[in-house]
């Protein structure tokens, strides 16, 4: 476990490409971590707004999927990275579906903040819960070599309600849709206990929480953060492109998914899906694949997306049912 304050996102990134790498070699990694400045924080497959222009607010984008959250002061970010799903569920026969992993994943942090004196809750989808009030979210990525990275974002001395402001600074066009949350609607560790804990308490609870979830112990250590390569364009890398010129919209289990794409003769020339869903990064780019030169035909756009998510390690949560995603798109073709 590596417990880590004020890194800059772009470093939080940096370490989490490195724990993905240290669990395909079999190595497990538990990082407990905030963020310095304020920040919105991007799923893998959210468009790019605009950004903050004053700087007050930095735009972040996770590896995992799932939707976008506040991040920074306040905030606590619980990364866990596992060598396959198998690992959160030893022995299990048959091995864990996708849907199941996000309700394995959090059980450490589910424990953890019940050490605490936290009455956490996990409802389902993506979204961890206390007293009916938001507290985080959780989401993964799951790599072409199998390994797992779960992320988990808690309020800890602030709480999502924030996010709507910060988002009028980085996304004055709207590029990302997501809800409002209000005051009443979310809530966080410190308003529950009347105090916030420091990271080192908390660290210490969720190392706690996760050895009694996965039988393992968990052993702490210590380093400079890694330095961070690219981050710009990490985060620009998904910045709306006009060439994309047709967009649609589905409502899903965890908000929205978003298709932006190009027509030509009839059929899909170019797509880019994007939103609030998680799915594996090899898996999202095989489905994109996969639409490219589909007519623009319910049927057809359906079986093409069903032959993509019958793929090994291909999957979409999040979007139910997947042919969802052609009514999104021919709702977007005008």
């Amino acid at each position: 476990m590596l417990v880590q304050a004020g890194l800059d996102p772009d470093e939080g990134r940096a370490e989490d490409g490195a724990a993905l790498d240290a669990a395909a070699a079999g190595t497990a990694r538990l990082r407990v971590s905030t963020f310095g400045p304020p920040t919105v924080s991007l799923g893998r497959y959210h468009f790019t707004p605009r950004g903050d222009p004053a700087g007050g607010v930095r735009l972040a984008r996770r590896l995992t999927g799932g939707r976008v959250w506040a991040a920074g002061p306040g905030f606590v970010t619980v990364t866990l990275a596992l060598p396959g799903r198998e690992a959160l569920a030893p022995g299990r026969t048959p091995p864990l579906r996708p849907e199941q992993v996000p309700n394995r994943a959090v059980r450490g942090v589910l424990r953890g903040l019940e050490r605490l004196g936290v009455p956490a809750l996990y409802p389902g989808r993506d979204l961890l819960t206390a007293g009916g009030r938001l507290l985080g979210t959780v989401a993964f990525e799951e790599d072409a070599r199998g390994a797992v990275l779960c992320e988990t974002i808690l309020g800890v001395g602030a709480d999502v309600a924030t996010l709507a402001r910060r988002l009028d600074a980085v996304d004055p066009d709207g590029v990302v849709t997501a809800p409002a949350y209000g005051a009443a609607e979310a809530t966080s560790v410190g308003e529950i206990l009347g105090r916030i804990p420091p990271l080192a308490e908390l660290a210490d609870v969720l190392a706690g929480g996760h050895a009694a979830a996965l039988g393992t112990a968990v052993a702490r250590r210590e380093r400079e953060p890694l330095a961070a390569v690219g981050g710009a364009a990490w985060v620009a890398a998904r910045r709306p492109d006009a060439a994309l010129d047709r967009r649609g919209l589905a409502a899903t289990q965890l908000g929205v998914v978003e298709c932006r794409f190009r027509v030509a003769d009839g059929r899909l020339a170019a797509i880019a899906i994007g939103g609030d869903v998680i799915a594996p990064s090899a898996g999202m780019a095989a489905l994109e694949a996969a639409l490219v030169g589909c007519p623009l035909e319910r049927g057809a756009l359906a079986r093409a997306i069903e032959r993509a998510l019958a793929a090994p390690g291909c999957f979409l949560l999040g979007v139910r049912p997947p042919d969802a995603l052609a009514d999104a798109i021919l709702g977007g073709a005008g």
